[in-house]
């Protein structure tokens, strides 16, 4: 399945939005954090294409967390590397997962 632009870290693996936590509110903590481990980098950049707001917060257990237009960002532990999208369409831990994409809206 095509899924046109997704956004991705540095090295190309693809970031995911957990749509609980629409306005920015984690509440992926504890056991989902180890299916789908926060995007904790110290610092974001935007790379062409990506229009919409980077930011850095901070989670519930003290880290920092990416966020793009408000959205906390986190990985998929069964992507194995990049350009895999393993992760979209899950449903777990109380809500959907989707493939992030520059399109987000807070």
């Amino acid at each position: 399945m095509r899924l046109g632009a997704i956004l991705a870290d540095p090295r190309g693996r693809t970031l995911y939005q957990f749509l609980p936590e629409k306005g920015g509110r984690i509440v992926c903590t504890g056991a989902c954090l180890g299916a789908c481990p926060a995007d904790l980098a110290p610092s974001v950049a935007a790379s062409s294409g990506v229009t919409g707001q980077l930011a850095i917060i901070p989670r519930p257990d003290g880290g920092q967390q990416v966020t793009y237009n408000t959205w906390p960002l986190y990985f998929f532990s069964g992507d194995s590397g990049p350009d895999q999208t393993n992760g979209q369409g899950i449903v777990g831990f109380g809500g959907k997962w989707l493939a992030a994409t520059p399109r987000l809206q807070p």
